[in-house]
């Protein structure tokens, strides 16, 4: 039933750095300051490894300008001969506003505490991921602009995936635009940048969310991966899921 490792080797040698859904990181910036509870499914395609993906995600307010986000995923993992069940690797956001009300300067970092097993690589790991991120949001009525700028160190890499994860930049920018009195889309593209291994990814996203009640929300979002098929984690992905606010 499991994947081994050994039959895993070639795979690893067609992706640089771990899975990630690139849409998460701009809904989480542009997330209200409220407790929020949400599940969603994603489905990813990849050269040689799919994924079926069942993420939990809390957030919830801290004072009045910070807000702390935890999140679980459970990976089904598909080649076409074997599926493997397990946990991806359980992460920590944090989110503070530092400076202004309209245009607003926020400082952003992210902790992947490398729970999940490498077995299931890319779309998990053993890796510990630090990130830390300054992003700027623009809000010009009806349209949100939206950048961020960071780093994340590669710790604690399993030896099967050396030279596959390790230290990258990482820039997104985009927008999101309000329709009507309860939708709203949102697009941009994510740039990550791996020195070392002279390996670069781009990642376009779009989402759009609708709003059924004040407390209950229903979003769609998709990715495409760009660049050398050598350097994706995957080609395409797909998430839809529903949030609860308090």
């Amino acid at each position: 039933m499991a994947l081994l490792v050994a039959a895993l080797v070639p795979r690893q040698a067609d992706s640089t750095g771990v899975y990630e859904n690139a849409a998460a990181e701009s809904a989480f910036l542009l997330a209200p300051q409220r407790v929020v509870l949400r599940a969603s499914l994603e489905v990813s395609r990849g050269d040689s490894l799919d994924a079926t993906i069942y993420r939990i995600y809390a957030a919830f307010p801290v004072r009045t300008a910070f807000l702390v986000a935890v999140e679980q995923p459970l990976v089904t993992a598909t080649d076409t001969a074997t599926v493997d069940n397990g946990l991806g690797d359980f992460s920590v956001r944090l989110r503070a506003r530092m400076a202004g009300t309209r245009h607003v300067l926020w400082a952003m970092g992210r902790l992947g505490t490398g729970t999940g097993e490498s077995r299931l690589f890319p779309y998990s790991s053993e890796t510990v991921e630090i990130g830390v991120a300054l992003a700027y949001t623009d809000s010009l009525g009806a349209f949100d602009l939206f950048a961020i700028a960071g780093y994340v160190w590669a710790q604690r890499v399993p030896e099967s995936l050396d030279g596959l994860i390790d230290d990258h930049t990482r820039f997104s920018a985009g927008v999101g635009a309000r329709l009507g009195e309860n939708g709203g889309v949102r697009a941009g593209v994510t740039t990550l940048n791996y020195g070392r291994l002279d390996a670069r990814r781009d990642l376009f996203f779009a989402g759009a969310g609708y709003r059924w009640t004040d407390a209950l929300r229903f979003f769609l979002e998709g990715q495409l991966e760009a660049g050398p098929s050598a350097a994706r984690a995957s080609d395409w992905a797909t998430t839809a899921g529903i949030a609860v606010l308090f």
